[in-house]
């Protein structure tokens, strides 16, 4: 496998294949030495334009490099703190819906920081809605994963995102980008999931680590070819808040 080929992988979220991408680099010193890298960091940045964590790893490897550091080593460190991402998101989340009354939540598609934290959050939520979020039907893989650990979940067709905005409490989902505006990119149906929260006034919530971050704003995204009809923007006004691994996001 080439990294190329864990850049270009359809079956894993943003998080996942970021975590993949370090522990090939790492197993890969050739693709850091110094003929290389400017190839491989071209790779990460521009390769997956959605995926704000690949062009943030360029930034940190190259800053690094430049300070002198040893990149394998660098890129052990990286991995090592990013490794404990989705437990500190759990708990942020955690306190953050602590005193809420919620006992049903609304997702979709497959993200490993909402399982992570749904899961931790399953003696408090023990009731998950999910659409299966096609093309993809990633919603699937979120059904099998909650179910270890929550009570009721249950797969809905995408066509029935209006009966699973209104049988939930609050919507969660990932996110591949969060844009400089608050604005945030993630699969398609997203948007409506929001829309509809909004309007029955239940919060919609996104987890994003600070690795999603980008500088870029909404408008001046371009996605790539094969991304369009597959990710879409959600405004930050549809958005109650975006929950990262240090707590809310500041607006």
């Amino acid at each position: 496998m080439e990294l190329k080929d864990i850049l270009l992988n359809r079956d894993e979220g943003a998080a996942a294949l970021l975590g993949e991408a370090m522990v090939w680099l790492i197993g890969h010193p050739a693709a850091l030495d110094e003929r290389a890298l400017t190839e491989t960091l071209q790779a990460l940045r521009e390769t997956r334009p959605a995926m704000a964590g690949f062009s943030v790893l360029a930034d940190l490897i190259e800053e690094g490099v430049e300070l002198g550091a040893e990149p394998v080593e660098l890129l052990q460190r990286i991995h090592r703190k990013y490794g404990t991402t989705d437990e500190r998101q759990a708990r942020v989340f955690a306190e953050l819906l602590k005193d809420e009354p919620f006992t049903s939540v609304a997702t979709l598609s497959w993200s490993t920081a909402v399982s992570y934290c749904l899961a931790e959050l399953a003696d408090q939520i023990p009731s998950a809605r999910v659409l299966e979020s096609n093309p993809g039907g990633e919603g699937k893989r979120m059904v099998e994963t909650l179910r270890r650990k929550m009570e009721i979940v249950t797969l809905y067709p995408d066509e029935e995102i209006e009966r699973v905005a209104e049988g939930a409490h609050f919507g969660v989902i990932g996110a591949d980008t969060v844009f400089a505006d608050g604005a945030v990119l993630n699969k398609v149906l997203s948007r409506r999931l929001a829309e509809l929260l909004k309007e029955n006034g239940k919060p919609f919530y996104v987890l994003a680590s600070k690795w999603k971050l980008s500088s870029e704003t909404s408008a001046d995204f371009t996605p790539h070819p094969s991304d369009v009809g597959v990710f879409e923007i959600v405004s930050p006004d549809l958005i109650t808040g975006i929950v990262t691994e240090d707590g809310l996001l500041d607006g």
